[in-house]
């Protein structure tokens, strides 16, 4: 195949024969229509689609008036000072090179746009009737690799042999001195759409528009003045993604290898928008939207996008740091890349949420550089620390040897590589969340149990609370949905056979006697233990009941089978019966302790207590306040909402049968089709005033005002930037962005998740308690 790297060393001799012999026959039009519209009489405006908008009135540049990013233009040998159709134009006139040009990467849309301008002879010159080619648009596809993605080039000329002007989409290219279809790939469909223009007035200026959209069945427009051709493609699918644009150009351009013909004329008043023109023509029919409050929209998308441009400034080797000092953003403290912890789940995931909603090809980027990250850094037999270190040279090194499960530290990556899978089609990150999909499956007890973390290094290095079996910070709950999610990924009935496991555990674990709940971390025998110094062996009612709760809920609503339910209604029972003044505590011992088992302490079987340095107390002992007031600092010892929580869910399932998890709420399983969201649904929880406050707060970044919101102030880290403060408020203006285009009919109601989980982003339209073969 010929790839334009190489054509520069093919003799020149030989572009007579190939302009016969290398002229691709593009493919034949399903349908083909006239079609016009009413021609703009004023500067075009920017609205929610614009992605460039360039007025080129300045008489010292033609940088746009508005892009997503880098509005500078970049092209050479322009004149901003000339005559336009509305104030002032640029004029492309060059001898032997000139053009206005962008950088295409980052302002272009590849799925569907249009791009319109004005376009005028200059004096004594008709480009529309002379034997030369002209070049009025041409944005430029990187021919790179990048696997499972479609190139796309986009041009616009006129063919100097037969005066039409061509609308062309895929592989034109020059070829002695003519432009010409030149390159047939396998697998790039061609499309060809023409008008003939030697008709035209050279002495009037003349409105051009080009417009494309690759969602089946495809089609295409092309309109001089209003009038013009539709054709559609005919297509049943579209591509999965495209490769970048390297830049796009107006009257002229630069990647040949002979001289051109400059477009010796002016240009006015470009707009480049991100939808098709199908709703500006004559006779469309425009579908009644509801009434929404879009002067809020512009806000809230330039905010995230200025939020997700800094991120990208930030990313390192596909990776963050956490914690940047402000304003040099240096890293704070150590140079940790801290992605699988707690504070930073949503980083990924801000990036893919916002290349669904606008298919801007930086987003994707940056999100398959992070999961490229999480591929590099991964360990050798699978699984990931909370934190990498990185190196003076880029390179990173994990911060410890322990694939912790508590925390989403194995989730978040897990997650994010799948659903990276389910936008890119790529291996790799499916492999890469099945690699540590095995590590969970291998780290499993025979009981069904999984510890704290696993080892991944040649020595143990856990302590031995992480060695046991652990409800801890949702240990058990974390591995129980990834193996869920596995599933669904791979199909693979080991991941489903472990989340049965883990049910017949919960069912043998729960504490009898005098507490029936369940520790938050045991031995290898089965007993609670002592995990931090403050975290003592005994019932506890968050990481105890309600991570149990929430694994046993979880195994009744896949099998719709009352033993899963038939320990929390024990657990409920003790619940209740606790007496009033001692409820809501977050420990309850749940065994006696002698004084001397104790260091000086006795404590009755059923007593709520507390701990701090390995030390139990009784809540109403008369030194508590010693243990109550660190304690409290640090970490809290109330749980006041374990007994009502588990009344409620248990009570929902006893009215409806086994329940999953909507967006609209708990719902029964037989309404999974009924869960998914309707117009009026969306409509109705679309509501700008709910990120009024985290627009403010983006306004207090944007001045660099450390109120502790986006930056922070602190006596030992001084003046930073919390990155994923930031990015959970983006996330939240992105969920209200969507919703909006969701209503305005400018995105498919199935880009919303029906389930409300942690991992519904991955497949939004996945029915995961779905598990019947």
């Amino acid at each position: 195949m010929i790839r334009p790297k190489h054509i520069a060393t093919v003799a020149v001799c030989l572009s007579v024969v190939c302009s016969q012999l290398c002229r691709a026959t593009v493919l034949e039009f399903a349908r083909q229509e006239d079609c016009s519209m009413p021609v703009p009489d004023q500067p075009l405006e920017r609205d929610l689609h614009t992605v460039l908008l360039a007025h080129l009135d300045s008489d010292q540049n033609s940088d746009a008036d508005y892009a997503r990013t880098y509005p500078a233009e970049i092209g050479c040998w322009s004149d901003p000072t000339a005559e336009g159709r509305f104030g002032l134009g640029a004029k492309v006139a060059g001898k032997d090179r000139g053009m206005l040009m962008w950088s295409g990467v980052d302002n272009f849309p590849q799925r569907r746009g249009t791009v319109e301008f004005w376009v005028k002879c200059l004096p004594d010159e008709n480009f529309w009737t002379n034997d030369e080619d002209r070049w009025f648009f041409f944005a430029f596809g990187d021919n790179s690799s990048y696997p499972g993605r479609a190139e796309q080039n986009i041009v616009l000329y006129k063919d100097g042999e037969d005066s039409l002007l061509h609308f062309a989409i895929n592989w034109v290219g020059m070829w002695g001195g003519r432009v010409r279809h030149i390159f047939d790939y396998e697998g790039y469909d061609k499309f060809d759409l023409t008008l003939p223009v030697a008709h035209l007035d050279p002495n009037a200026w003349h409105h051009l528009l080009i417009s494309w959209d690759h969602k089946p069945p495809g089609q295409m427009w092309l309109l001089i003045d209003g009038e013009g051709r539709h054709a559609v493609w005919g297509r049943d699918s579209e591509p999965r993604g495209f490769a970048p644009l390297r830049y796009y150009q107006f009257g002229g351009v630069g990647y040949t290898w002979w001289d051109y013909p400059v477009l010796q004329g002016a240009i006015d008043e470009i707009r480049i928008q991100d939808q098709a023109v199908v709703e500006r023509l004559t006779g469309a029919q425009v579908p009644e939207r509801p009434q929404l409050d879009t002067a809020a929209l512009l806000p809230m998308q330039d905010t995230a996008r200025e939020w997700l441009d800094f991120m990208l400034t930030v990313q390192r080797n596909g990776a963050w740091i956490t914690e940047l000092n402000y304003p040099s953003l240096t890293p704070c403290d150590w140079q940790y890349a801290g992605l699988n912890d707690d504070s930073a789940t949503g980083f990924g995931r801000m990036f893919l949420d916002a290349y669904r909603l606008w298919g801007d090809e930086r987003y994707l980027r940056a999100a398959c550089a992070l999961g490229n990250f999480y591929i590099k850094s991964m360990y050798p037999g699978g699984g990931w620390g909370q934190w990498s270190f990185f190196n003076p040279d880029g390179s990173t090194k994990p911060y410890w040897t322990i694939a912790n499960f508590e925390e989403w530290t194995q989730s978040t990556p897990i997650r994010y590589l799948s659903a990276l899978y389910n936008i890119t089609g790529l291996e790799a990150y499916r492999e890469a969340a099945n690699q540590t999909g095995e590590l969970i499956l291998r780290s499993q007890s025979e009981e069904g149990w999984w510890p704290w973390g696993a080892e991944t290094g040649p020595k143990e290095t856990r302590n031995e609370y992480m060695i046991g079996p652990t409800l801890n910070d949702w240990a058990m709950n974390c591995c129980m949905e990834d193996c869920l999610l596995l599933y669904h990924l791979t199909g693979d009935q080991r991941y489903l056979d472990a989340v049965f496991r883990a049910g017949e555990w919960f069912i043998a674990s729960q504490l009898d006697g005098a507490t029936r709940g369940w520790g938050a971390q045991y031995d290898l025998e089965g007993n609670p233990r002592w995990a931090r110094a403050f975290e003592p062996p005994a019932a506890d009612n968050t990481f105890g009941v309600m991570g149990a709760g929430k694994g046993l809920l979880m195994l009744y609503d896949l099998t719709g089978e009352e033993r899963y339910l038939k320990p929390l209604r024990t657990c409920l029972e003790w619940l209740q019966s606790i007496p009033q003044d001692q409820k809501g505590w977050l420990w309850y011992a749940h065994r006696d302790w002698s004084v001397e088992e104790n260091d000086g302490i006795a404590i009755k079987a059923g007593e709520p207590i507390v701990a701090y340095h390995g030390q139990m107390c009784p809540v109403n002992h008369p030194n508590v306040d010693e243990y109550l007031t660190p304690l409290n600092a640090h970490y809290g010892s109330k749980s006041p909402n374990a007994e009502s929580w588990l009344a409620e869910e248990l009570q929902k399932r006893d009215d409806n049968g086994p329940l999953f998890p909507s967006s609209k709420g708990d719902l029964p399983r037989g309404q999974f089709q009924a869960a998914q969201l309707t117009l009026e649904d969306v409509v109705a929880e679309y509501n700008p005033a709910t990120v009024t406050d985290i627009l403010e707060q983006f306004a207090d970044w944007r001045d660099g005002i450390a109120d502790n919101k986006i930056i922070y102030h602190s006596a030992d880290r001084g003046v930073y930037v919390h990155l994923g403060q930031g990015c959970s408020k983006t996330s939240a203006l992105l969920h209200q962005i969507t919703l909006a285009y969701v209503a305005l009919g400018e995105l498919h109601l199935d880009i919303l998740p029906v389930y409300a989980t942690g991992y519904a982003y991955v497949d939004p339209g996945c029915d995961w308690y779905d598990v019947t073969e």
